[in-house]
């Protein structure tokens, strides 16, 4: 008895710090993740393709409603980066423009995948923005967007 006792000490001991390692990591996924939407946001702001580049997965699919909202447009990273391009160089304002605000609705996430709500107002119209997350080896990168525009 006396054995499995010295044995059965180390085990309880270790299980406290095991949680709460587990509860920082989530805590610093939850860091990192809020960051990338914050990254994400500022590169919008800024038409910035190299902030975009380090946000977004080179294979990510950004999904939103056409005109009439009966056509889906799908678009790749690339496409996106080339109309950064084109806008700034038409001086074109892109969604979210530089006076909108962004707030982060709802993180949700495991130890590899996220799903991050967030809400962007700008003059005349509110944007939601759903984006799916995936950690790599080189951090979190957006993976999916879905939008919707409201007037």
């Amino acid at each position: 008895m006396r054995k499995l006792c010295l044995l059965l000490i180390p085990i309880i001991l270790l299980v406290p710090t095991a949680a709460r390692a587990q509860r920082d990591d989530r805590i610093d996924d939850e860091t990192a993740i809020r960051r990338v939407v914050s990254d994400y946001a500022a590169a919008w702001r800024n038409s910035s393709v190299e902030a975009m580049r380090k946000v977004l997965h080179p294979q990510a699919k950004l999904f939103l409603p056409a005109t009439g909202k009966t056509e889906l447009v799908v678009q790749t990273p690339s496409q996106l980066y080339a109309n950064f391009k084109s806008n700034h160089q038409h001086g074109d304002d892109m969604v979210p423009r530089r006076d909108a605000t962004l707030r982060v609705e709802r993180v949700d996430h495991n130890s590899d995948v996220a799903s991050v709500t967030i809400k962007v107002t700008t003059r005349g119209f509110d944007v939601t923005e759903h984006l799916s997350l995936m950690k790599f080896a080189d951090g979190w990168k957006i993976v999916c967007r879905v939008m919707s525009v409201l007037d």
